[in-house]
């Protein structure tokens, strides 16, 4: 009988739809030192069916936004997360606009400039948001630590841009800083090709 019970038990978990499960996500962090910029990349996959949503306003995105922090990498001058174009998922219910979500493997990038000096060792990503499944949405905080090294596949997709809004030399705190755009700075990268997350 206890076998049969569990046996029981088993299929039932097997017929089970994956939305009957809470939604849940993992996540991974890289870094590598890359032509003197300390280089990050976080993988994030949410499991079977669920999703999370973009970065930006909760109004804009349709869910609480995605925020990610870095930090513990002493002299680091962090970018802007950069974030893909989210999927645009359309709401079910009248009156409500679509949200921006991603699902399946995501890769998240930001970089540092420190002149080849930092140290990456210590390097902590911070991740609060929201992971969701066809019948609910969780909050979904994470905290990863001692960052891989990561394969030829993590880093090709690698954004340009997000290496060319990383000043090496950017104004420090109360110097003055050019805004009227004379030409002696350059241009800022477009924030729909390059997706940088100005909020962090």
């Amino acid at each position: 009988m206890t076998r049969l019970l569990a046996l029981l038990t088993f299929l039932l978990a097997l017929a089970s739809p994956s939305w009957a499960q809470d939604p849940s996500a993992s996540a991974k962090l890289y870094a590598r030192s890359e032509g003197g910029d300390l280089q990050v990349a976080i993988k994030v996959t949410p499991d079977f069916d669920c999703y999370f949503y973009d970065d930006g306003e909760a109004g804009d995105v349709g869910g609480m936004p995605t925020r990610v922090t870095l930090s513990g990498v002493e002299g680091a001058a962090w970018s802007d997360v950069w974030f893909p174009e989210a999927h645009v998922k359309a709401s079910e219910y009248e009156g409500l606009g679509p949200s921006l979500i991603f699902e399946g493997k995501t890769l998240l990038y930001a970089v540092a400039k420190g002149g080849g000096d930092l140290d990456p060792s210590g390097l902590v990503a911070e991740i609060d948001g929201q992971v969701c499944n066809q019948l609910s949405c969780v909050p979904w905080e994470v905290t990863l630590k001692r960052p891989g090294k990561g394969t030829d596949s993590v880093w090709e997709g690698f954004p340009a841009a997000l290496l060319a809004s990383a000043s090496p030399e950017a104004p420090s705190k109360g110097e003055p800083q050019d805004s009227a755009g004379n030409g002696d700075s350059p241009e800022a990268p477009d924030r729909k090709s390059t997706r940088l997350n100005s909020s962090h």
